[in-house]
């Protein structure tokens, strides 16, 4: 060699020389990371380290220079590469972290369990000279690809409710991760169940891809389903491996009736009533309300009331039947989408109007006329009222008063006796007033004078027979008639005889003539018998 060469190689080792004290006094500082490499036999896994520079020093350049990996026993293994992004980095200061991006891929020979992956970095720094940098990462190796995070389950149509109504559906929805980079299938399950019955289950089968998935499922909330707390249970599996979430659900319907109320306590008949009936809903749709209306007579009236419900409260007016008299039941059942609500009650009084019903007249004297006045009081207890007559002759009132009435429940008879002049057109009005209302009653008559009553001394009975049909005639019957006519000629012309006899003059008295008194007249002229006079008597008057 030369002495240029010679001399080279002298300086080359000095300065080698120069340089081993520094780094082999220094040491090694270590670098530290909280992730987890996480990894499948026979698959890979990439991501990112966050690495801390916890020393005091502040590197200029960072190098990496290779890596190790040890298994649990501290045995090194050959399962594992590792490749990173980035092989230097550059000023890496004291207490920084920064990202490293990383690739590991697994033999399908290494057993599931936890291994350590070393890597060595090689650095500078202004305050040290060079420096050898460690990094220790934890490597896992998984037998399941799934990663089991989290679930949760809400109301579908309402997912701030932590109640369900009946109809609706309660969603599930799983979280998971599949660390691996193929589909794999996963089991979920879902069954609600409340004192012990199982109302609804059902398991379906899902496909779930690399990275993150969530998967939902449904449990409809059935319509017959009773009010109280459900208990839903969830399970995912894969494998050997399961998750298993469970939540206690309140079930309602949502629909209740608060109050039910009428609009009036007592109403006359024929008057409008109504009754109120006040529903809360969480849901829009169709109230049926079946009614049943008894009376205390046991009269009664069955209808149906239909009304739209919608959010919040509602108010139902429901009318009421008045045609039916005294202390009304009603009876209402109420039903939303073929469900019973219950029934309820209430009652109210409907008080009915007293009719006049009719007034008839006969006459009692000669001037005297009874009317009777009919009344009904159709309610259970007694009315008061008054009643008011007038009785008009010629145009003139005879009679104008009012009297107070009590009428007892059922048909009522009023009395009345006047006098009242003969032979003139009389009329008549009846005026009822009862709980506000009034009725009248009007006609007339006319009053005859009686026929003079005459004395015989001659009393003839008559009496009457059945006739026998004019086409119907006997031999016998007609010899008998014939025989008695005879009979009573003789009898007839014997009397006549001896009456002659008896009135004709004696022979003395034929030859006395006497001149005849005259006849004594009447002041009063010859006396004729009135003749009885024709009229027309209504015993009853027509009806109104």
């Amino acid at each position: 060699m030369g002495r240029i060469g010679w001399a080279g190689m002298i300086l080359m080792v000095l300065m080698l020389t120069s340089l081993i004290p520094a780094v082999s006094g220094m040491g090694i500082i270590s670098f530290k990371t909280d992730d987890v490499i996480r990894v499948l036999p026979g698959d890979y896994s990439e991501g990112y380290l966050n690495v801390e520079n916890p020393s005091t020093f502040d590197f200029e350049i960072l190098s990496f220079r290779g890596y190790t990996v040890k298994d649990e026993n501290g045995n090194e293994v050959d399962y594992f590469n590792l490749t990173l992004e980035k092989t230097v980095y550059g000023s890496w200061a004291s207490k920084e972290s920064k990202i490293i991006h990383y690739n590991v891929s697994c033999s399908d020979k290494a057993e599931p369990g936890i291994y350590t992956l070393y890597l060595k970095f090689f650095g500078t720094s202004s305050q040290s000279g060079y420096q050898v940098v460690s990094l220790r990462v934890t490597i896992r190796v998984d037998e399941s690809p799934i990663d089991f995070e989290y679930a949760t389950a809400y109301v579908k149509e309402r997912p701030e409710s932590p109640y369900a109504l009946n109809g609706e559906s309660i969603v599930v929805v799983a979280h998971l991760k599949n660390i691996g980079h193929r589909r794999v299938s996963v089991i979920q399950s879902v069954a609600i169940s409340s004192g012990g019955k199982v109302y609804f289950s059902k398991k379906t089968a899902e496909k779930v891809g690399p990275g993150e998935n969530a998967l939902t499922i449904e449990v409809p909330v059935g319509m017959g389903w009773p009010e109280g707390t459900y208990t839903l249970n969830y399970t995912l599996s894969y494998g050997r491996d399961s998750y298993t979430y469970t939540r206690e659900f309140s079930v309602k319907f949502g629909v209740r009736v608060v109050d039910v109320s009428v609009k009036s306590e007592e109403v006359m008949a024929g008057e409008g009533n109504i009754a109120y009936v006040s529903i809360v809903s969480e849901r829009v749709a169709k109230a049926v309300i079946s009614v049943v209306a008894t009376s205390n007579k046991g009269e009664g009236v069955e209808y149906t009331k239909e009304a739209q419900l919608s959010l919040g409260n509602n108010v139902v007016e429901v009318p009421l039947p008045t045609n039916l008299t005294g202390r009304i039941g009603v009876k209402m059942g109420v039903s939303v989408l073929g469900r019973s609500l219950g029934t309820f009650s209430t009652q109210y009084t409907v008080v009915a109007v007293p009719r006049l019903v009719n007034v008839t007249y006969e006459r009692t004297g000669d001037e005297e006329v009874e009317f009777r006045i009919e009344i009904s009081n159709p309610n259970d207890g007694p009315v008061n009222g008054t009643l008011e007559y007038r009785i008009y002759a010629g145009g003139e009132a005879l009679y104008k008063k009012e009297v107070s009435v009590v009428l007892k429940p059922g048909d009522n008879t009023e009395v009345l006796r006047i006098k009242v002049p003969q032979e003139e057109e009389i009329t008549y009005k009846f005026l009822l007033t009862v709980m506000g209302k009034s009725e009248k009653f009007e006609g007339s008559l006319y009053l005859p004078k009686p026929l003079p009553t005459t004395t015989s001394s001659t009393t003839t009975t008559s009496t009457s027979e059945p006739s026998q049909p004019s086409n119907t005639t006997t031999g016998s019957t007609g010899g008998d008639n014939l025989l008695a006519i005879v009979v009573v000629l003789v009898v007839l012309s014997v009397i006549i005889a001896a009456a002659l006899l008896y009135l004709a003059p004696k022979e003395s008295e034929r030859k006395r003539r006497e001149r005849p008194k005259p006849k004594r007249r009447s002041p009063l002229g010859r006396f004729r018998p009135p003749k009885p006079p024709r009229f027309r008597e209504s015993r009853e008057l027509p009806k109104r």
